[in-house]
């Protein structure tokens, strides 16, 4: 419940250090690195919460001139640990809607990470969803990429695009269903590029490629659903561009997107066991896939088994070793907040791998 004596007004010069501290304590270390930036590098509103004339959360936002349109943008909204649970957040974020609207833009925009359940709740509840990579090209045409650079979100992992109109309507989507798959195509392509060059294009590197993107986000969806829940996988449109732009350059990182829980009321940050059993399934699959890609290439000579491995070894160690941003939102994450031993079993298993590898 909101405190009654809760004020919000704009955040006066010499109060920067307080709410940084906030910052620093509540939102990842990469994420504060960009919020410190947006204090001193650029000039952008901000929205500071008081409790008992302290500071206790704050919201960051701007506006971005596009043709015709203006577009107003959430960057971040914190609290302070002490007062998480009792509405802040949403107090903020009302007093940024009001703010913005004032200022006469024409659309509302967020991106928010996908396990931030909470914040999720926050925006459907007034009225946003989310705006797919087909949906941007259609509204902001070719000042996407624009969009994308200004507001940081071509780094922004994990994070999808929260939209709300104000003087337009979304567009139309008519690709439910096909748009996630294309997508996941688009990036398995781009990595046999990554992989072979452009001279030449391996059917079999792509299929290894869909084999490991099936592999995990298939054991995720089936751990859910055993579970109880219904599992959902969201793309990322943001890490399907750094793919294909490192792709032209010969490389391949897997950062495609990921299965979340949809149900309306479950929260990610509050469920770790749930979501760690989700991963840690995911993670254990894919580590059978690549130690058996490994074996058969030592008791053959076929070479694509050889490949394989390395392919499966790439997707296993972004999946679960790497844990902290920006590549905090893949599944090794969540498996070390629900429990760091078998994290630190998994870690230990592509380490070796990787040493045999290395060896061979």
């Amino acid at each position: 419940m909101v405190s009654e004596n809760l004020k919000i007004r704009e955040m006066e010069d010499d109060e920067k250090p307080r709410v940084l501290r906030i910052a620093r304590e509540t939102i990842p270390f990469f994420y504060y690195l960009f919020t410190r930036y947006n204090l001193y590098s650029s000039d952008p509103i901000i929205l500071v919460a008081l409790k008992d004339d302290e500071i206790v959360g704050a919201s960051i936002f701007d506006t971005i001139e596009q043709g015709p349109r203006k577009i107003g943008q959430i960057d971040y909204i914190f609290v302070d640990s002490s007062v998480q649970g009792e509405g802040v957040g949403s107090r903020l974020f009302e007093r940024t809607e009001e703010f913005l609207i004032s200022l006469d833009v024409d659309e509302i925009f967020s991106d928010v990470e996908g396990y931030n359940s909470p914040s999720w709740k926050i925006h459907e509840q007034r009225g946003y969803s989310r705006l797919r990579l087909s949906e941007q090209i259609k509204l902001w045409r070719y000042r996407t990429p624009l969009i994308w650079l200004l507001t940081f979100y071509f780094l922004a992992l994990g994070h999808n695009l929260l939209w709300k109109g104000l003087t337009i309507e979304k567009p139309d989507r008519r690709t439910n269903f096909f748009e996630p798959i294309a997508i996941v195509l688009i990036i398995a392509m781009i990595g046999t590029l990554g992989i072979n060059g452009f001279s030449t294009f391996s059917l079999w590197v792509l299929a290894i490629l869909l084999l490991n993107i099936l592999v995990y986000e298939g054991s995720s969806w089936i751990t859910g659903k055993k579970l109880g829940y219904k599992p959902k996988f969201r793309s990322w449109e943001n890490g399907i561009t750094i793919s294909l732009i490192i792709g032209f350059f010969g490389g391949f990182i897997p950062v495609y997107g990921s299965t979340y829980l949809s149900e309306k009321g479950f929260n990610h940050h509050k469920n770790p066991e749930v979501m760690g059993k989700m991963t840690g399934m995911s993670i254990l699959a894919g580590l059978l896939l690549t130690t058996g890609f490994m074996i058969a290439s030592q008791l053959t000579n076929i070479q694509i088994l050889g490949t394989a491995a390395i392919i499966s070894l790439i997707f296993y160690i972004f999946q679960s070793i790497l844990i902290f941003a920006p590549f905090g939102v893949l599944k090794g994450r969540q498996l070390y907040r629900w429990s760091p031993k078998i994290w630190f079993i998994f870690m230990a298993a592509g380490i070796a791998l990787t040493t045999i590898l290395f060896i061979q």
